[in-house]
């Protein structure tokens, strides 16, 4: 009800206004210090912070001072705003000095006032990848909230578990931040009895971020966002993290795919479309998805789903990524001259950019055996462009429709220039090895078609450069 809240608390400021002839009143500063909490609920930090402000003016002229409880408070709230605009170094001075007023006030660390601040700052040091000193002080401010609690089935302890669970998961723990967040998950759930709460969703959402990223228990990941998700468009407050929800989808689809889980990463890209129906990556994933789903269990009705979503692609946009893994498809339905104009318009595409790389899992699943093993460019996967793999696609079709050696010779031709050129520009090793390998083994598997690759000595291992010269060719 934060709407219907902002419209009393604006109502009782007029009201006091009038009433005190000024907006300097400690009264005053105190409804503008509830009214900007309200507004930092609803998502509206630059006007929460400037309410903060002249609230935190107010109360230092009447306590003729800024070291005071009452301004602490104020200080606090402040540093939340700042957080949540990402002045990290701004609100972590707010909280230090918010810190040493409490411990002087309470006259101890180990008071859950102080442990609040505590917490909020453990946040901002994560926030500035300082883990280490995060670290220790949420777990300060578990032992502190145990204490205070005598027990760890508290919903505040629980709070306090998937604070040190998010700098933990920084810091690549997995497992021990996974505990955590398990925990804090059961004794909120415990707590509200439902799992349809905001703050239950917010640790579903934190869980499912880490079963990401850790990549483990991927369709665990998928039930948790799906959950979260929900709770977040039933209520006013999530709003603010769906957005957030839509992009660990996005991130939880292609890891998916990339783990072969393909179950998991077909119900991602659906959603994805749903949000973005313009959007042709999805479509083209989801399309690999289906496909190799298909493959895998022997399901033709998923086929025609891999159809559909290749066909609603290229209708968006015609990328040669998506000619190339459509070719694939209807080659391995036996529709190879189909196949091959779309490899010819790939070809004709792909004329100027033989050197470029291709990121993504969306292209994996055209890698023939002999591309199988992906190499390593500044720590990216990567692999080349989908123009070798038009043209290993191509000679197959070629074959399979019995085209002539003369028409398969020059397409290995062509595909042994473009290697040349992907070498020319990535010749630092280890590719020169890769890049071998991989070219004798597509001779080896072609060589029964009575045609062979030019441009390679297999005796020295080496290019042979004069005979490059003598028979390039540019598709």
């Amino acid at each position: 009800q934060h709407e219907a809240a902002e419209a009393l608390y604006q109502k009782a400021l007029s009201t006091m206004i009038a009433h005190y002839h000024t907006e300097v009143h400690p009264d005053i500063a105190s409804i503008q210090q509830n009214l900007a909490g309200n507004l930092g609920h609803l998502g509206q930090h630059e006007a929460a912070e400037t309410l903060y402000q002249r609230a935190l003016s107010t109360k230092i002229a009447h306590y003729h001072t800024d070291i005071h409880i009452d301004i602490a408070e104020i200080q606090q709230n402040l540093a939340v705003v700042l957080k949540d605009l990402g002045r990290y170094k701004e609100a972590e001075k707010l909280y230090q000095k918010v810190l040493a007023i409490k411990i002087a006030y309470f006259n101890t660390e180990t008071h859950i006032d102080v442990a609040n601040t505590q917490q909020n700052l453990s946040i901002v040091l994560r926030c500035l990848g300082r883990y280490k000193i995060a670290e220790a002080l949420a777990r300060k401010v578990l032992v502190t909230k145990i204490a205070y609690y005598n027990t760890e089935k508290h919903v505040d302890v629980a709070t306090a578990q998937q604070n040190l669970a998010s700098i933990l998961e920084k810091m690549k723990r997995y497992e021990a931040a996974k505990a955590l967040y398990q925990n804090a998950l059961i004794v909120k759930i415990s707590h509200y009895r439902t799992e349809a709460h905001i703050d239950v969703a917010i640790t579903q959402h934190n869980l499912a971020h880490l079963l990401i990223y850790s990549k483990t228990e991927l369709e665990k990941a998928l039930q948790l966002i799906t959950q979260s998700e929900h709770t977040y468009k039933e209520h006013v407050g999530g709003k603010q993290y769906i957005k957030s929800c839509q992009n660990l989808r996005k991130t939880l689809a292609y890891e998916a795919l990339c783990a072969q889980q393909y179950e998991v990463a077909i119900p991602c890209f659906e959603s994805l479309i749903e949000d973005y129906p313009s959007y042709q990556s999805y479509y083209h994933n989801i399309a690999c998805a289906y496909h190799l789903l298909g493959l895998k269990q022997e399901k033709f009705e998923y086929f025609d789903k891999a159809k559909h979503h290749f066909v609603q692609a290229l209708k968006l946009e015609n990328k040669i990524n998506t000619q190339v893994e459509y070719a694939n498809f209807l080659r391995e339905q036996g529709c190879y001259l189909e196949a091959i104009v779309l490899l010819d318009e790939a070809l004709i595409q792909s004329s100027d950019s033989s050197g470029a790389l291709s990121y993504g899992p969306g292209e994996a699943s055209v890698l023939p055996s002999a591309f199988a093993e992906k190499i390593k460019i500044e720590g990216k996967r990567a692999i080349p462009h989908p123009q070798f793999f038009a043209y290993y696609l191509k000679v197959q079709s070629l074959v399979a429709v019995q085209a002539s050696t003369e028409e398969i010779e020059t397409c290995l031709v062509q595909f042994t220039n473009a290697l040349m050129n992907f070498y020319q520009t990535y010749s630092e090793a280890p590719l020169y090895d890769w890049f071998l390998e991989n070219a004798y083994a597509f001779q080896e598997e072609n060589a029964s078609a009575g045609a062979s690759l030019p441009f390679f000595d297999t005796k020295s291992s080496t290019l042979d450069s004069s005979v490059r010269q003598e028979k390039s060719y540019n598709p």
